[in-house]
């Protein structure tokens, strides 16, 4: 049995799902290697894998996809892992790779609407037959099926990240928000937070700080940070220049009380997070077993039922104030992680041996 499998990231985002991709295959008893796009190569964690091969996103698709297909041949790999499997590069490469049939490819749909309107996903999908995606909520709200058009596909919770260091310093008593991610006003609503807090500025508790834990060098970035000063509200909030290191970064999840993914979807621009996307704040929220402080309509999905404070822009500030209150209330929705049995290594690894061995995946894995 071929024991090899090469984790393919052609775009420059998503690297946070790399970690869970190496536990699980070293669990399972792979011989792992890497091919990264080179904004994210120094992201990519070492340790799991053989060897990484890095690529300039300059060089045409065609070449890139040339360069994977004989880096396989070479090492002796017949499955190939997309971290992304959405966009034109990776319909050049799947296309490709048709002309090798005993090569399977899997991967994951970050975008599940394009399962039925993307044509380019159809392109895809006529090497790649089985998928992942990144939660239980689109089977939830009948926007995806299982065997959707013939497909096989299940839901990967990345939630398994590097050992951090020791906690960052705190200052007594300082209670921590964490928002992960590139500062970007079209994923989170970053300028309706401002609004929410200047608008009961006398509610917000003192003691609380949001850390903006993304580059806010952007120009969303820039333009928050000149709001965040305009309001007054700058003892609340730490931001960074440039690409948070992976050690500071970790450390400071590992300190967070509560999520804030600020997914508000009383208008457009968020309410594509309720059917066809995920936030990344989810599945660091999980791994790192932080409370969500969350939109009311995300309520009804069972990923976050037992485990966050839901509020309406209406009490924002006092649902944030009431949960700051009572550390226990935040003590018991971290422990409900614990009662969620899908998050285990072990849930987690044979999901995805049925994704990517489905032969495999029927025999009961003893690692590590």
């Amino acid at each position: 049995m071929n024991q090899r499998v090469l984790v393919v990231e052609l775009g420059d985002s998503h690297h946070e799902i790399f970690p869970t991709h190496f536990r699980i295959l070293d669990r399972a008893g792979y011989e792992t290697y890497a091919f990264v796009n080179a904004r994210i190569a120094d992201r990519i964690p070492h340790g799991f894998q053989q060897e990484t091969i890095v690529f300039e996103d300059r060089e045409s698709p065609l070449r890139t996809a040339g360069r994977i297909l004989s880096f396989c041949r070479k090492r002796g790999i017949r499955k190939v892992v997309l971290n992304s499997a959405n966009g034109n590069a990776v319909r050049t490469f799947a296309l490709a790779a048709l002309a090798w049939p005993g090569l399977e490819v899997v991967g994951i749909n970050h975008y599940v609407r394009k399962f039925r309107r993307s044509v380019s996903q159809k392109f895809i999908s006529r090497k790649v037959r089985r998928y992942f995606v990144l939660s239980d909520i689109f089977f939830e709200n009948g926007s995806l099926r299982p065997d959707e058009g013939g497909l096989t596909i299940r839901s990967l919770y990345p939630v398994f990240f590097p050992e951090a260091g020791e906690e960052a310093a705190e200052e007594p008593g300082q209670v921590l928000l964490a928002v992960p991610g590139t500062v970007r006003q079209e994923r989170r609503d970053y300028l309706g937070l401002l609004d929410l807090l200047a608008a009961k500025r006398s509610l917000v508790p003192d003691h609380v700080r949001f850390l903006i834990l993304g580059d806010a060098s952007s120009p969303d970035g820039r333009r928050f940070r000149s709001e965040i000063q305009r309001v007054g509200l700058d003892g609340f909030f730490r931001t960074f220049e440039g690409h948070v290191d992976n050690e500071i970064y970790y450390r400071l999840l590992r300190r967070a009380d509560l999520m804030l993914p600020l997914l508000h979807v009383e208008g457009d621009r968020y309410r594509e997070f309720l059917d066809h996307k995920v936030s990344g704040s989810y599945a660091l929220g999980m791994g790192f077993r932080i409370p969500f402080l969350m939109h009311r309509a995300f309520e009804g999905y069972s990923d976050f039922r037992d485990v966050s404070f839901f509020y309406d822009r209406e009490d924002f500030v006092e649902t944030l104030a009431r949960a700051v209150a009572d550390p226990r209330a935040v003590a018991a929705k971290r422990e409900a992680y614990g009662r969620n049995p899908k998050l285990s290594l072990e849930a987690q690894t044979k999901t995805y041996l049925e994704i990517l061995d489905p032969r495999r995946s029927r025999c009961p894995v003893s690692g590590r």
